[in-house]
């Protein structure tokens, strides 16, 4: 099944210079999942773009002192997207540390919602260039974690996973649904 997954980058990361780290990303996230969920998925990359402004001002709105505050991210960026056509994933890619300077400090990477192959999943990836690979799985497990339990029962046995394939692709295979390949709006 193909997941498709659209890359926000934040004012302080340029296209030019994360391309090619994005797509390290992609592939380990991929072959992790894929091993994970015992079932060939493959992320459809469908844009990189850095939003104008809109998002940009709800991102500057959740940022203190350098830190990306998560769950107000997350909260911004699914209201943002929700009047449009949108991939099943919206990742934003960020420089800024993730945390709200308390319990959470300098996470690599977040997501709250299960809502994979049901409405869009915003998550928030931190742009470590140094280490793509441990990002890749990084992103897998978010993926991973934002799989409506309720909908797709046995994804966390790993045995009942592999004995009864079909049910996780018959989860999967919402996924790639509601994106339209309309001209893409400038968020």
């Amino acid at each position: 099944p193909n997941i498709t997954i659209a890359y926000a980058l934040d004012s302080n990361v340029h296209e030019s210079d994360v391309t090619k780290w994005l797509q390290i990303v992609q592939e380990k996230a991929e072959a992790q999942l894929s091993a994970t969920l015992s079932a060939q998925v493959r992320l459809e990359n469908v844009r990189i773009w850095t939003p104008r402004s809109g998002l940009l001002d709800v991102l500057r709105e959740v940022t203190r002192n350098g830190m990306l505050y998560p769950l107000q991210a997350l909260d911004g960026m699914r209201i943002f997207f929700s009047m449009s056509y949108n991939p099943d994933i919206i990742c934003l890619v960020t420089k800024a540390s993730i945390g709200d300077g308390g319990r959470l400090s300098h996470v690599p990477g977040y997501g709250v919602y299960k809502t994979l192959c049901e409405k869009v999943v915003p998550l928030l990836l931190y742009y470590n260039k140094e280490d793509p690979e441990f990002m890749g799985t990084m992103l897998s497990g978010l993926i991973f974690q934002s799989i409506n339990r309720n909908r797709a029962r046995y994804v966390d046995d790993y045995e009942k996973l592999r004995s009864k394939r079909n049910r996780i692709w018959s989860y999967l295979r919402k996924c790639n649904k509601k994106y339209k390949s309309v001209s893409s709006p400038d968020h």
